[in-house]
């Protein structure tokens, strides 16, 4: 007999979640902590990787830092989707303007601020043109483009609902496979900010919301272990032999490893989870909700370590990246950790409570 997809809640909405319990609510605050540290991780170690000596233990520690930490925007993006079911069953008009509000107007903001911050710089101009230019593309900074990708999924929810809906869910896995899987021979502009090269990712986490407990901890994990292993090694060979594969088995590589490793920080974080009390549980969700503005953010502090080293009596690659990630630690992290409250606060300020009747 096929198993049916759970269904959480009988008017459940697209965008909703389950029932807002401690274990769920924690899961999630911890998975996106994981991934947001893992951006950080693969953006301050992106310059030692590149520039220290090749062959060098210092470059191979970060190499391996980097590659392990590579599969964070597929791990944001399959949160997402597991998020995203059920789907949203009322008016498209509301859908769009939640999600309007939610990712497109933050996206817009937070472009405008880092054209802004190069215009101080004197690196960008202060154009409408350029703003709408690189606002389409998503590289006014280079970690924009995920947001772009998420926007684009959302976009498309209808078209994820009618084939869940006439071809069921593991067509739409099937689907989201042929996708992603045709994708990789391809060589279209900007492919690495198209929905397509992302989409097998949303639609897992969606599978693993509509069908529970259907993969094994230890089998996640021990396959992330192995391709992350591997993933490295093919790195390192690349970079400082010049060994390389195909471009199809360096994808599919990379594929295999980050849903490998979205299941298994899924079940190490429902793990976790079930093993903390209240108050942590409260405190993390606390950081759950600053992982936004935390990703959004940490690009400057990597910009300050950067502008401080100017300053300084000597050069050093590793201490360019200790300084970066102080400022990141020091200064964005507090941020990030009380700009929802301060954003609440000042909503609870400027929008008039509505009168109870």
């Amino acid at each position: 007999m096929t198993k049916k997809p759970v269904n959480h809640r009988a008017k459940a909405t697209f965008g909703q979640t389950l029932s807002p319990t401690k274990s769920y609510m924690t899961y999630i605050d911890i998975m996106r902590l994981i991934a947001c540290v893992a951006v950080i991780i693969i953006h301050v170690t992106a310059t030692p990787v590149m520039t220290l000596i090749h062959g060098s233990y210092q470059q191979l520690f970060f190499i391996v830092i980097n590659r392990l930490a590579k599969p964070s925007v597929p791990l944001f993006i399959f949160i997402s989707g597991y998020l995203a079911y059920p789907f949203w069953q009322g008016p498209l008009t509301s859908f769009y303007y939640k999600k309007a509000m939610r990712l497109l107007l933050p996206y817009i903001v937070w472009t405008f601020l880092y054209q802004l911050l190069y215009f101080m710089m004197g690196i960008y101009p202060m154009s409408l043109r350029f703003f709408l230019d690189h606002l389409i593309k998503g590289d006014m900074m280079y970690h924009l483009y995920f947001m772009l990708i998420l926007i684009q999924l959302t976009l498309f929810t209808p078209l994820w609902r009618f084939i869940a809906h006439h071809f069921s869910m593991k067509g739409l896995l099937i689907f989201a496979l042929i996708i992603q899987l045709g994708s990789i021979g391809l060589h279209l502009p900007f492919q690495d900010r198209l929905w397509s090269t992302y989409i097998l990712y949303y639609v897992l986490g969606m599978m693993l919301r509509a069908y529970p407990d259907k993969t094994h901890k230890g089998v996640a994990t021990g396959m992330t272990m192995a391709l992350g292993g591997l993933y490295c090694y093919q790195f390192y060979q690349s970079i400082n032999y010049q060994i390389s594969v195909s471009q199809v088995s360096a994808s599919l590589l990379y594929i295999t490893f980050s849903v490998a490793s979205c299941y298994a920080v899924f079940h190490f974080s429902q793990g976790l989870a079930t093993r903390l009390n209240h108050n942590r549980s409260s405190t993390l969700k606390r950081w759950g909700n600053s992982t936004e503005w935390l990703y959004y953010a940490h690009p400057v502090g990597i910009l300050s370590g950067t502008y401080a080293m100017r300053y300084l009596p000597f050069e050093s690659i590793i201490f360019e990246s200790v300084l970066s990630l102080f400022f990141i630690l020091f200064f964005i992290v507090p941020f990030a950790y009380f700009a929802p409250q301060i954003k609440s606060t000042l909503q609870l300020l400027l929008v008039p409570s509505r009168q109870k009747t």
